[in-house]
């Protein structure tokens, strides 16, 4: 009876990963689409990157820079969320490392009692910990940030419902951008240089844009 009640456990553990895993999937699948199309129509350089997991939020960042400049708004997006994703996933690395070094450490280690190294690496996991949630919970925040804007861009009448539908449900965000991607049918957009900010901007007809970087 026990065995049998493990293994129905171990089944719906298996089943939620599976289930979780596979809402991952797609909302990367989606996500990417929607941010290559979008990225694309603005002649925004390496439109691929929206595929690569970390890069993606170099273009995330890139079309809130778009809209910032036409309004004379300082391009900063870009950078911030590639940096804080950056020493977020950099920083969980360190923390995997810190955590087998001190496994390694005790393996060999015959002593009860701890050595210098493993306690060195237990005050870099604290301290890496509290440097990555404090990057997380400022990507995240960062990141809906920009949802908002490209929403308020492309779907004004419609902002408000898309981010709160992107904080409170899995899969929303993915979906929302994909509307606004389909929005975008038939628009044409100004010619954009980073040159251009605090300039006016002139709206050509006929005409797509061009997006340079001045890094």
């Amino acid at each position: 009876m026990e065995e049998a009640l493990i293994v129905g456990l171990l089944f719906a553990v298996m089943y939620i990963y599976l289930i979780l895993f596979a809402i991952g999937i797609a909302n990367y699948i989606i996500t990417s689409i929607s941010l290559h199309s979008i990225a694309s129509r603005r002649n925004i350089p390496n439109p691929w990157m929206a595929w690569i997991p970390v890069a993606s939020n170099w273009i995330i960042g890139s079309i809130v820079d778009y809209h910032n400049d036409k309004k004379g708004i300082k391009n900063i997006w870009r950078k911030v969320l590639l940096c804080l994703s950056l020493i977020y996933v950099i920083g969980f690395a360190m923390i995997m490392v810190a955590i087998f070094i001190i496994l390694f450490i005790n393996v060999f280690n015959s002593a009860d009692e701890l050595s210098l190294y493993t306690i060195i690496c237990i005050i870099a996991i604290y301290l890496l910990y509290f440097v990555v949630i404090v990057a997380a919970m400022a990507y995240q925040i960062s990141t809906y940030i920009c949802l908002y804007k490209i929403f308020e861009e492309l779907a004004p009448k419609k902002a408000i419902k898309y981010i709160l539908l992107s904080v409170l449900v899995p899969l929303a965000s993915a979906f929302c951008l994909l509307k606004c991607k389909d929005s975008l049918n038939g628009i044409d957009f100004p010619v954009f240089t980073e040159n251009t900010v605090n300039q006016p901007m002139i709206e050509p007809e006929n005409k797509t844009d061009s997006f340079s970087e001045n890094q």
